[in-house]
């Protein structure tokens, strides 16, 4: 392989994470880090994941919070039945959400959707949590296991790089959701057709700088 056929992948994770710590993020297992409380362990922010994208075509959030298949998980994802009901007490409390009732009557719903775009020199690459179609048209969800306080920029910015992403593929598309599942908040995020030319610019500068943070990681 030379030089000219190699397109190094870049994700939205792996950018904000060079932005925030100085150095690149191990893509082995990118966009798998998800934004949870300190105090948890991952395995319960992964376990509500599981949950939410379980969702859709024809099952409801009741069905599958105690569904066998739950239970029977809970020793891969390395948790217990106390980490389960901690998950479920959560959870439960949205099972009358406007967006959980839009995720549970989807015409279509699609879980850990991976798209690549050419962008320049680069490969950009994304995993979204789920891709719903409503009758108005699509819509991205990304789930958070954290309050709404969490929410930061590179949240925003994340999901603007799904819509780039995405806005070829899925027709209309309304926007991305992001969905703090500890207190029920949703924030939507537009990326509109006239705001394409500097979400452009803007990508460029984020790479560029994550180019930097590695080299300076090197060093």
């Amino acid at each position: 392989m030379t030089s000219e056929t190699f397109k190094e992948y870049i994700s939205p994770t792996s950018i904000n994470e060079a932005s925030m710590l100085g150095w690149k993020y191990d893509s082995d297992d990118d966009e798998t880090a998800k934004d949870i409380d300190r105090d948890k362990s991952p395995a319960l922010g992964l376990m509500a994941y599981h949950i939410m994208e379980a969702m859709g075509n024809g099952c409801g959030l009741d069905e599958v919070l105690y569904s066998g298949d739950l239970i029977a998980s809970q020793d891969q994802i390395g948790i217990n039945k106390v980490d389960i009901e901690d998950v479920r007490n959560y959870l439960s409390l949205l099972k009358d959400h406007p967006l959980v009732k839009e995720m549970e009557l989807a015409l279509e719903s699609r879980n850990e959707y991976e798209i690549t775009k050419p962008f320049g020199e680069y490969i950009l690459y994304g995993r979204l949590d789920k891709v719903i179609k409503t009758a108005e048209g699509w819509k991205i969800l990304d789930f958070k296991f954290s309050r709404s306080e969490s929410h930061s920029e590179a949240h925003d910015f994340q999901m603007k790089f799904y819509l780039y992403l995405a806005r070829e593929i899925f027709s209309p598309l309304l926007g991305a959701e992001l969905f703090y599942l500890k207190d029920g908040i949703s924030r939507l995020v537009l990326l509109g057709d006239e705001n394409i030319p500097n979400f452009q610019e803007y990508l460029d500068e984020r790479i560029e700088e994550y180019q930097r943070a590695f080299k300076v990681n090197l060093e």
